[in-house]
């Protein structure tokens, strides 16, 4: 069956707005704004409407209260925010900072659709357990050079990405299984380890439109690790440039055991920074030789 999710933040009409601003507003902190609404539902959505400022605060997020921005570009949570481990529908356009993580999702069912500038100084800038779907679109997702951007665990994640930049890696975590990753029209940046990292066991994952660059001069830093040990999760790439600085690097990599069920097309892998290259037609199937990377490049001939 398939499954249609709407990346839109626009809200059906008529919204209950509550207005949150340093003054003249109905209430002075956004956790203020979401802890006076007892009565929101599908069919009774509401807005908290934050004018710029700087808010330090931990927001616990509530269904169907939506958080956003007057003017995303002067509008900033400085703290935690999170869903406290209960299931939770919303949207969230409004710039959020912390120390790690910025955007915690253990609710399991949490549906959240994101827009803004997300920065972590610690480890993580969303981090998700199992069952959630997380939405970014037309965002910047940065955390520092050994952090995870966003770091999703065990079975049932739904994650989209569009129109965005991640400075980060993106970890699908060891033992995930029926994920279904959609990565579209994006630039994913590390300085450390891979910018995307999957462990799943099974799902799909879908890079289409995608720019991923490793400026990190060791070994390790890979572009893309799409599989490690036991994964059976099927990727397929369309339009995806990988790179990688260390010339022991790995383009796209693969663990010497998988089997990994590979489409690609209009694809480039720089072979000067990366291992091997395979012309392929997609579909094709892939066993890593001799533990070391495999780069798939369907347009150039070596």
């Amino acid at each position: 069956m398939a499954i249609t999710i709407s990346l839109s933040l626009a809200q059906p009409a008529p919204a209950q707005t509550v207005i949150v601003a340093k003054t003249n507003g109905d209430y002075s902190t956004i956790q203020g704004a979401i802890d006076s609404i007892s009565d929101a539902a599908s069919d009774k959505i509401y807005v908290v409407s934050v004018y710029p400022g700087t808010y330090t605060e931990t927001v616990t997020l509530k269904s169907y209260v939506n958080i956003i921005a007057f003017d995303t570009e002067s509008t900033n949570i400085i703290g935690e925010v999170k869903d406290n481990s209960v299931a939770c529908i919303c949207a969230l356009k409004i710039n959020i900072t912390n120390v790690s993580p910025a955007l915690v999702l253990f609710g399991g069912g949490s549906t959240i659709n994101y827009e803004g500038e997300l920065t972590s100084t610690g480890s993580y800038g969303i981090q998700s357990g199992p069952s959630n779907t997380i939405i970014v679109k037309n965002s910047t997702i940065t955390t520092e050079a050994s952090s995870r951007a966003i770091s999703v665990g065990l079975q049932n994640i739904i994650l989209r990405i569009e129109n965005s930049t991640i400075n980060g890696e993106i970890n699908i975590g060891a033992n995930c299984s029926n994920i279904d990753v959609m990565i579209k029209n994006s630039i994913l940046l590390s300085s450390y380890n891979a910018c995307f990292n999957s462990s799943a066991l099974s799902g799909t994952i879908k890079l289409d439109g995608v720019t991923a660059n490793n400026t990190y001069n060791d070994a390790s830093g890979d572009s893309l690790t799409l599989t490690r040990p036991s994964t059976q999760a099927n990727i397929l790439l369309n339009n995806v440039k990988a790179t990688c600085l260390h010339a022991s690097a790995e383009a796209i990599g693969a663990g010497s055991t998988n089997t990994v069920n590979i489409s690609a097309t209009n694809c480039w892998i720089d072979r000067a920074l990366g291992e091997y290259v395979t012309n392929t037609i997609a579909p094709s199937v892939f066993a890593s030789p001799n533990g070391r990377g495999i780069d798939v490049d369907t347009n150039l001939t070596y």
